[in-house]
């Protein structure tokens, strides 16, 4: 085996009881033959740093004053959006309802009078 984990290592002590190193830390421990450890010593041949990944952050900035209908949208619109617009069109199709309830008296009045 080229790479072995922390769970997998066993050690003797001096009175020749054998442990199996287990923890709650998962390492990974690479073994090489001497050839290629002389070929990268410890310390000599390091690469450098991986960055780290992007951190996972909302679009809304959470300025609630600064930006309101960005908050809005971000918290509202993508979860009850249907709702909303099913709201709009009752409220629209009742007041157009309505104003033709509360202007069909006086057409028929009128319609009446004038014949």
């Amino acid at each position: 085996k080229k790479k072995v984990k922390i769970e997998d290592v066993e050690f003797t002590d001096s009175s020749n009881n054998t442990y199996i190193l287990r923890g709650k830390i998962e390492a990974e421990i690479h073994l090489l033959t001497a050839e290629e450890a002389e070929k990268s010593p410890v310390g000599l041949g390091r690469k450098e740093p991986e960055p780290l990944e992007k951190p996972n952050r909302p679009n809304t900035s959470f300025n609630w004053f600064m930006n309101p209908l960005k908050s809005f949208v971000y918290f509202i619109w993508r979860n009850y959006k249907w709702y909303i617009i099913g709201l709009l069109v009752i409220v629209i199709l009742a007041l157009f309802i309505f104003l033709i309830l509360y202007t069909m008296p006086q057409f028929i009045s009128e319609k009446i009078i004038n014949g």
